[in-house]
């Protein structure tokens, strides 16, 4: 898919008007987040790392003409937290467990995440998040989210995977280090579902004063993400 035609599918599916899509896209590239050269033809096809961008600057909260610059500025956001939720687990056994990890100094990163690499970065990570969504069945992306006040601005990214327990118990070991609260993950290799919400935050005041937030759903980013990376 070229840049053209990502630009007609995401105003579409957005129900957002083609002139913001292209006007935001045409500062996004400027600003090397979206591949350019050549034309019709020529022109390179989109990856996701484009799609990230695209999503991202449909949520960014600038004028279009400034949506290149806002989301060099989102690049400066680092991963606040992650929390998992076992969504299939009963009453009894822990009323839905969450697992949480906002301690400051021991981050955690969410699944298939490298967050001291490519995705320590929002556009990173929603780059590889899409990327994975493209290739698993079981991956069900709910939302992605921006949100800003006076005080700063974060971006969320929240989804639903396919875990086993063992899978969980061991990651939460590997990551904390901390074998003591293992208890609080049923064994076995029985596969359930999970829902992932990853943050990351940029705490610095804003000009604009407003709370205010813009969400992107999962059905017309899955659709975009099979027309796009098909």
């Amino acid at each position: 898919m070229k840049l053209s035609e990502l630009i007609e599918v995401t105003a579409a599916e957005l129900g957002m008007k083609a002139s913001e899509v292209n006007t935001r896209a045409r500062f996004m590239r400027q600003a090397g987040l979206l591949r350019s050269g050549g034309r019709g033809k020529g022109a390179p096809d989109m990856e996701a790392s484009d799609l990230s961008a695209m999503l991202l600057g449909m949520v960014s909260m600038s004028e279009p003409t400034n949506t290149g610059a806002d989301l060099a500025e989102l690049e400066r956001a680092v991963i606040f937290g992650c929390e998992w939720t076992d969504l299939e687990l009963t009453e009894e056994s822990f009323e839905n467990l969450r697992v949480s990890f906002r301690n400051k100094h021991r981050l955690a990163p969410p699944p298939f995440f490298d967050t001291e690499g490519a995705e320590k970065a929002p556009l990173g990570a929603l780059s590889k998040l899409l990327s994975v969504a493209a290739a698993r069945d079981d991956l069900e992306i709910q939302y992605i989210e921006q949100r800003m006040d006076r005080e700063g601005r974060a971006v969320e990214f929240v989804w639903l995977q396919n875990w086993t327990h063992n899978e969980a118990r061991k990651a939460y070991g590997d990551w904390t280090r901390d074998r003591t609260d293992l208890w609080q993950f049923p064994e076995g290799d029985e596969e359930t579902r999970w829902e992932i919400v990853v943050e990351y935050s940029l705490v610095e005041p804003q000009r604009d004063q407003r709370q205010r937030e813009l969400r992107i759903p999962g059905p017309p980013i899955h659709r975009i993400v099979r027309e796009a990376l098909a």
